[in-house]
């Protein structure tokens, strides 16, 4: 595996990866899950991609995030997804965190954090889900 890197399986919608308007990568039994960022109009991004490693290939996601964001913390935790914060459509700061649940394949929103904070980072440790870092404004 470090002899070489491939292009066999590239996502299909462009997604802007520059220092501002990161998208996450998270991984569950259905795959390494792509959501959020902006493309190059930066537009916030609702959409998901499963990249399946056994096939080397994309799917699309069967779900849509509530709201179109870059730039936000992200953690799995028991096979779930977690968001929170990050940039949404209009470059305001949010507060809003989702959750996906893999059982009903929809993402749903959960309490919002006390202040909005982008470029943070989220971990579950203990129990309890952290926001790490980031800004305010």
């Amino acid at each position: 595996p470090d002899e070489e890197w491939g292009r066999d399986a590239l996502y299909r919608e462009a997604r802007y990866y520059g220092i501002e308007g990161l998208c996450q990568l998270a991984y569950n039994r259905d795959g390494i899950v792509l959501f959020g960022g902006f493309d190059s109009g930066f537009n916030r991004l609702l959409g998901m991609e499963v990249f399946r490693p056994w096939a080397c290939d994309w799917k699309d996601g069967n779900s849509i995030l509530q709201q179109g964001r870059a730039d936000f913390g992200c953690c799995t935790v028991d096979g779930q997804f977690y968001i929170a914060g990050g940039s949404g459509p209009s470059g305001d700061t949010l507060s809003s965190v989702e959750r996906y649940e893999t059982r009903s394949g929809r993402w749903q929103k959960v309490a919002d954090l006390p202040i909005p904070v982008t470029g943070c980072c989220l971990a579950f440790i203990n129990g309890c889900l952290l926001v790490i870092g980031g800004e305010d404004q």
